[in-house]
């Protein structure tokens, strides 16, 4: 591997992984090449090679620097605003971009999504909350529930609440359960 703070390690890895992202759009999954990547960055193959063992990790990496961003994100927040973590996880499953709602919501790309979710509801963030839990070991599924409600709410036919209101409602049954809201 090649040290990650090159320039041209950092270029090629950006490229790359955009490759990946264009790509998805443009082909079916199974279809993508390494090839094709190499060719839609503008890189050699073996610069592909060098830096992924498989297309997959490719994906695995977009994955991994949104998981990072959320986890930074998550980093500028007081532990005790559970609103705001929730926030930042539903603006990004909320983005515009194209390459992201496959990602997040065709099924095709589901280990992908299942990664990015396991990754933010693992981010130290949400050990302050798994603390507080009866039985602390069932914190990241109690948690994952958030990507349910999201799930439901992106599917709903009718009237929505704004992304924001339904963070803070999530938030709440998170903390308060169903009792709280009767």
């Amino acid at each position: 591997m090649s040290n990650a703070h090159d320039l041209r390690v950092v270029k090629s890895l950006k490229a790359i992984k955009q490759a990946w992202l264009t790509l998805i759009l443009k082909k079916p999954y199974e279809k993508i090449s390494v090839s094709d990547i190499a060719d839609e960055a503008i890189l050699n193959r073996k610069t592909v090679y060098r830096h992924f063992l498989t297309i997959d990790d490719i994906g695995y990496g977009v994955i991994d620097d949104l998981a990072n961003a959320l986890s930074e994100r998550l980093s500028e927040l007081e532990p005790e605003n559970l609103v705001g973590g929730v926030m930042v996880f539903y603006h990004l499953l909320n983005s515009t971009d194209p390459a992201y709602q496959k990602l997040f919501f065709d099924s095709g790309f589901h280990s992908f999504f299942k990664r990015l979710e396991s990754e933010f509801l693992n981010d130290d963030f949400f050990d302050y909350y798994y603390k507080k839990l009866p039985v602390p070991e069932l914190g990241d599924g109690y948690f994952s529930a958030m990507t349910y409600i999201f799930l439901r709410w992106r599917e709903a036919d009718g009237p929505k609440a704004d992304v924001d209101t339904l963070a803070g409602e999530t938030a709440d049954l998170l903390l308060n359960g169903i009792a709280a809201k009767s």
